[in-house]
């Protein structure tokens, strides 16, 4: 079909250069005009004959003037696009790439990193748990600690406050003891010096007479 066009397209650039004279004897495909990016196509080239034609007053055969028209319309408007089984053979290849990523690649990284977020979300519910419990146990443990500590203080004080009792009571009893033994004692010995005094008296006077007696003799 494109064999046709071309011929096509070949036969009606002889017919239309034979009935302007020559005028139109123009390359079939031009470069970019100045300040153009654009590669002009066939019917774009024609269409800028004819107008070139027109402008320059050459006449056209009526019999040509419908395709004149056809031309002009083709030159004002868009270029046409050839579409051709590469096209569809591209967008199925495309359609099947992406099919196959999607399977191979999207669904199991999308899943994979679903599962590692809500592992990660777990984790970080469960060590906020894991601490909250941690600080509510060692909140329990410092008030029974406190409280073995306050406990102990007391028991503590109560010892020795009973032992100093028991230690003052049992010195003023030794003290009581050792007043009562010293008043024994010091009562005996009075008792004994006076009798040794009584038994010493007579004694003294006999030994008194003695001396006297010696000293006058």
């Amino acid at each position: 079909m494109r064999v046709v066009r071309e011929r096509r397209a070949v036969g009606e650039d002889r017919d239309l250069d034979t009935a302007f004279g020559g005028v139109l004897a123009l390359p079939r495909f031009a470069l970019p005009r100045a300040g153009s990016t654009r590669i002009e196509s066939k019917e774009d080239v024609r269409a800028r004959r004819f107008r070139l034609a027109f402008a320059a007053g050459t006449k056209v055969e009526p019999m040509l003037m419908p395709n004149v028209e056809g031309f002009l319309a083709a030159g004002a408007g868009a270029p046409s696009i050839d579409v051709d089984f590469t096209l569809f053979f591209q967008a199925a290849l495309f359609i099947g790439l992406w099919i196959f990523l999607t399977g191979r690649l999207f669904k199991p990284y999308l899943r994979a990193r679903k599962e590692r977020e809500s592992l990660t979300e777990g984790a970080r519910e469960e060590a906020a748990v894991l601490r909250a419990r941690a600080t509510e146990i060692l909140t329990g443990y410092e008030a029974q600690l406190a409280a073995a500590r306050g406990a102990a203080a007391a028991a503590r004080e109560s010892l020795v406050k009973d032992g100093r009792d028991s230690a003052d009571q049992a010195l003023k009893s030794a003290r009581e003891a050792s007043a009562k033994e010293l008043e024994g004692s010091r009562s005996l010995l009075e008792s004994e010096l006076s009798g040794a005094r009584k038994s010493v008296e007579p004694r003294a006077k006999e030994l008194s007479n003695v001396i006297a007696e010696r000293l006058l003799a």
